[in-house]
């Protein structure tokens, strides 16, 4: 497109004063004028707008000096040179228009130039936030998970530690998922779907008889990509708050489920009610979970995504959709 413009600006006047008598002349005239437009366009472009010279008086003053100048010179030139028959006031007045509409054309494309690099710049830092945001809840998540998993192997020691084998290899394929999968950007449905049935595994060893899952995976396009350990915190909240009710056989609900479009479902229901006098306040309020994934959802899937938690009837209900 530059190099066009250029080639377009020199055979103008060919074009526009055309024919063999002229030719010497036009190419003359045209060969001074386009090196003139150079070193105006130039000394401006170049070397006063890149340094900011237009923000002073002097500076403004330069560019208009320099404008004068070029016509000017090739008026002078024109004229008494080349032979132009034309008036040195007449020429002199359409050139100084003519360098003038040439530098405004130019000094126009240097400040659009320069706010589309800024804006770039711009977006880059603000992706490089996020990135560096994402970053910083993706860590929040594994020891998050790692300290739940740590308190259930605890509880398993002091109550039936003939379950801390079988538990210890539950968390161990857990810990390999956060360390490769949970590394990446996206991971596919599949592994983290087995990644939480080896989570509700595990803690289904720490709560067998107080606790029953419904557990629904009903997702036939398992190669689907989705950003790894967020559903696992929904998971985590529903077995924290259910395990501190009393009595047995407290269901939680956890389904999955696609439509066409690659929307991706997520639902999950436990029961809940008001926390018992003698419950520690400091875990229950010390929870990073939920509010780690909501954020990390905004950041991911904006616009993309539906959350909707719902607390009603003694029961607490998430509603996620995403379109992957």
């Amino acid at each position: 497109m530059h190099c066009l413009f250029w080639l377009f600006y020199y055979f103008y006047p060919f074009m526009n004063h055309g024919g063999e008598a002229d030719f010497r002349f036009e190419f003359w005239r045209a060969s001074l004028l386009i090196a003139l437009a150079w070193v105006n366009v130039y000394t401006i472009y170049g070397l006063l707008l890149p340094y900011k010279f237009y923000q002073s008086f002097g500076g403004v003053a330069v560019i208009l000096v320099l404008v004068v100048a070029m016509a000017f010179v090739y008026c002078r030139s024109s004229i008494y040179i080349a032979g132009c028959e034309c008036s040195v006031k007449s020429c002199f007045l359409s050139y100084t228009v003519h360098f003038t509409s040439l530098s405004v054309l130019f000094i126009g494309l240097f400040f659009a130039k320069s706010h589309w690099k800024n804006q770039k710049q711009i977006e880059k830092i603000y992706q490089e936030k996020l990135q560096a945001e994402l970053q910083g809840l993706k860590a929040q998540v594994n020891p998050h998970f790692l300290f739940n998993t740590l308190n259930t192997l605890y509880s398993f020691s002091l109550t039936e530690p003939s379950k801390v084998p079988n538990a210890i290899l539950q968390l161990a394929d857990n810990l390999k998922y956060i360390l490769y999968e949970g590394q990446k950007e996206y991971t596919t449905l599949e592994k983290e779907i087995a990644h939480i049935q080896n989570y509700v595994t595990l803690q289904l060893l720490r709560l067998e008889g107080k606790i029953k899952v419904v557990f629904l995976p009903e997702v036939q396009h398992l190669s689907q990509s989705i950003a790894p350990l967020l559903l696992i915190s929904f998971v985590e909240n529903a077995f924290k708050y259910t395990s501190l009710l009393g009595n047995e056989g407290h269901s939680i609900t956890i389904k999955m489920w696609e439509e066409e479009g690659a929307k991706f479902h997520f639902y999950c229901a436990n029961p809940f009610e008001p926390y018992p006098a003698d419950a520690d306040r400091n875990w229950l309020e010390g929870g990073i979970g939920l509010h780690n994934t909501e954020r990390r959802l905004q950041l991911l899937y904006p616009e993309k995504y539906s959350l909707t938690l719902c607390k009603e009837n003694n029961l607490f209900e998430v509603y996620l959709t995403i379109s992957l």
